[in-house]
């Protein structure tokens, strides 16, 4: 059985990308929001999860902050991406235990 990737950007250009060089290796899903997120995560755990840093309505950070309070969801492997030099949207996801 392969192993569950989830995949969190809200370009969906991004989201095309991503699956297609994971699809033939993984299970792909794919969300465009954190709230999304949370809802599959709440459904069935992946085995890891690829989160845009850089969100509207909610930003990456938060979207881990709360997938990890989640039951069985701390030490979920969570990546963050960005297209973007933001540095310290970057520090703030890795402090947070991204």
């Amino acid at each position: 059985m392969k192993e569950t990737v989830l995949i969190v950007d809200d370009s969906e250009e991004q989201l095309e990308i991503h699956k297609h060089y994971l699809e033939e290796k993984y299970q792909v899903i794919c969300c465009s929001s954190g709230p999304q997120a949370i809802a599959l995560v709440h459904e069935s755990i992946p085995d890891v999860i690829l989160m845009d840093i850089e969100m509207p309505v909610m930003n990456g950070t938060e979207t881990m902050v709360r997938i990890r309070a989640l039951k069985n969801c701390f030490n979920l492997p969570i990546i963050g991406l960005t297209g973007r030099t933001a540095k310290q949207s970057v520090l703030n996801f890795i402090s947070r235990g991204g």
